[in-house]
């Protein structure tokens, strides 16, 4: 980690997605590279447990943001401390997500459940075991007019009816 935070005077947000990577990486070692590496300024927390993102805010040095990185947690971190979120549903919920967001920090919670609950589908059609992220991702950008091809090999474009399904959710989505 200090060989590629070294590389860059950008600032450098870890991304915790054991989901992906088949490795938690551990709140001491995220704590010790906000501690000890100066262009580490956050936490992009995939992980999937609220308990443990709560301790690892309340040591956190100052400074130090946590992100949700699982969409349908976004709600349960911002409860515990995290300030955002760097998501996947957000490509095309965007708008939704920010006002979720501002209903939770104005202290509006009853909004913020209510937006939550709308962002539901979306986060559901976001990634499956027949049509894993990226795939469903970039068949909705595909279907709203953004630029998007297919996935890299074994993945590709999916079912062909996934651009269609897609929009179904985005109009549901902005109903």
């Amino acid at each position: 980690f200090r060989q590629v935070c070294a590389a860059t005077e950008l600032p450098v947000i870890v991304y915790d997605i054991p989901v992906r990577t088949g490795r938690k990486i551990g709140s001491d070692l995220i704590l010790r590279m906000a501690n000890e590496i100066p262009n580490v300024v956050g936490l992009k927390d995939a992980a999937g447990d609220p308990g443990a993102t709560a301790r690892l805010i309340a040591d956190a040095p100052d400074g130090f943001e946590v992100f949700s990185g699982d969409d349908p947690l976004t709600l349960s971190l911002l409860a515990v401390g995290a300030v955002g979120v760097i998501g996947v549903a957000t490509h095309w919920a965007a708008p939704v997500m920010a006002q979720m967001i501002q209903a939770f920090q104005a202290g509006d919670i009853a909004r913020a459940q209510q937006l939550n609950a709308r962002m539901i589908e979306s986060y559901e059609f976001e990634t499956g075991d027949l049509n894993p992220n990226p795939v469903p991702t970039k068949a909705m950008l595909r279907a709203i007019g953004q630029p998007a091809g297919p996935c890299r090999p074994p993945m590709g474009f999916g079912p062909d009816d996934l651009e269609e399904r897609a929009l179904a959710v985005h109009r549901r989505l902005y109903a």
